[in-house]
């Protein structure tokens, strides 16, 4: 018997003064389940032998902690994690100095601690969590400020997924877009490590900077969003022509249940081995005139938004090239490094670098060196099997 627990003997492995038993993955814990001895027990028709043998809980991790800044001594901490079983003690360890805390509750499925900020640990440190099999420990800042780093697009879609990127979105309130549209923290979705905020875009109609609110501070970011000035084409009215002529509405079935308004789909089977699938062209009445002349080409992305319907991953691909210019184009497969997220419009993005035209170096050279205002997406299949594609593309647009 293993800790109460009757276990199997292979009768091969028992010698007149030793065996060897294996010890069941799910043996129940003293952590568990403080009624179990930590015994050994063996039973044979002579009598009873036992012999004290602690049997160890798997070794803690921390994913998150939980609390509002600044840190205060007495303010509530939770400390997330696994495997939080005979825990003998936290510690707090600031500026070299550890505090140890052991008053605190764990919670019944083993993944929360529950406790208040010791005295000396309101400031930067680490916290650590130490049980009978071992311990782990996670770093944290009593005050903190978030920051910006990107947007999963700068051109949004009413209705659709957004995402703001960067780091310490702790304790926020709110996020305010262009034009004071305000999305309050009951509409936000923060991931664990605080680095995400996802939420579905409100209709915006002003451009303009982001602003993430917290308890500490406003932070404002570089980028500006829905800088719809940008656009070179957009499916409604902006640029010269399209050239398969057809759009779809924002209904019917398989469609974007979310749009900017009408834009181009693709569906149909890529057959194997297909250089050229379907292609459409699109004609600008002119390169963006908010850029300026003199911005380097290596500072330049032309970017548009893409949707796709079925997961495509591992075959197909998309070409963009300069119109009637072959030499200059980019192949993008951008599932080879991942599926393709499906049913919402994610931004795709060309460094214009990356097109290798010579003597080009700004943005006056750019726009002089390619032909008709124009560039042309052609999707086509390298592989070996025919891909099933549906998915749309809209919002052409070049952004610093």
């Amino acid at each position: 018997m293993l800790n109460n627990t009757a276990v199997e003997v292979n009768q091969a492995y028992i010698q007149s003064e030793s065996m060897i038993v294996t010890i069941p993955d799910d043996l129940p814990l003293k952590g568990t389940d403080s009624s179990l001895p930590n015994q050994i027990r063996i039973i044979t028709a002579s009598g009873t032998a036992t012999f004290d043998f602690t049997f160890l809980s798997p070794t803690p991790t921390i994913t998150d902690l939980t609390y509002t800044m600044p840190a205060t001594a007495g303010q509530p901490f939770i400390i997330t994690g696994t495997n939080f079983y005979e825990v003998q003690k936290i510690v707090f360890t600031v500026n070299g100095n550890a505090i140890d805390v052991t008053d605190f509750t764990v919670d019944n499925t083993y993944s929360n601690i529950s406790l208040a900020i010791p005295a000396g640990g309101d400031a930067d440190g680490t916290v650590t969590v130490i049980t009978e099999s071992g311990q782990a420990t996670k770093s944290y800042k009593a005050t903190v400020n978030p920051y910006i780093t990107s947007f999963s697009t700068d051109i949004p879609v009413p209705g659709d997924s957004m995402v703001i990127a960067g780091e310490y979105f702790i304790s926020i309130s709110k996020i305010i877009l262009p034009g004071n549209v305000e999305v309050p923290a009951s509409k936000l979705t923060i991931n664990t490590s605080k680095t995400r905020i996802a939420f579905v875009m409100p209709s915006l109609k002003a451009i303009g900077t982001v602003k993430v609110v917290s308890n500490l501070t406003t932070v404002e970011s570089s980028t500006i969003l829905n800088d719809t000035t940008k656009i070179l084409y957009n499916h409604d009215g902006v640029g010269a022509w399209d050239w398969s002529g057809t759009t779809d509405a924002t209904d019917g079935v398989n469609k974007p249940l979310a749009s900017r308004g009408k834009f181009k789909r693709f569906k149909g089977t890529i057959p194997a081995y297909t250089g050229w699938w379907q292609a459409n062209g699109y004609a600008f009445s002119g390169w963006s005139s908010t850029i300026s002349d003199a911005t380097l080409v290596s500072d330049l992305t032309l970017k548009f938004n893409f949707y796709s319907v079925n997961a495509w991953a591992g075959a197909g691909y998309i070409q963009v090239k300069l119109f009637n210019n072959d030499n200059y184009s980019v192949i993008l497969e951008p599932w080879k490094d991942g599926t393709v997220p499906t049913g919402r419009w994610i931004e795709m993005s060309i460094p214009l670098s990356s097109f290798n035209i010579p003597n080009m170096t700004t943005y006056a050279d750019w726009k002089t060196q390619t032909t008709d205002n124009a560039v042309v997406f052609i999707f086509a299949n390298r592989d070996g099997q025919e891909v099933s594609a549906n998915f749309c593309l809209d919002d052409i647009r070049i952004s610093q």
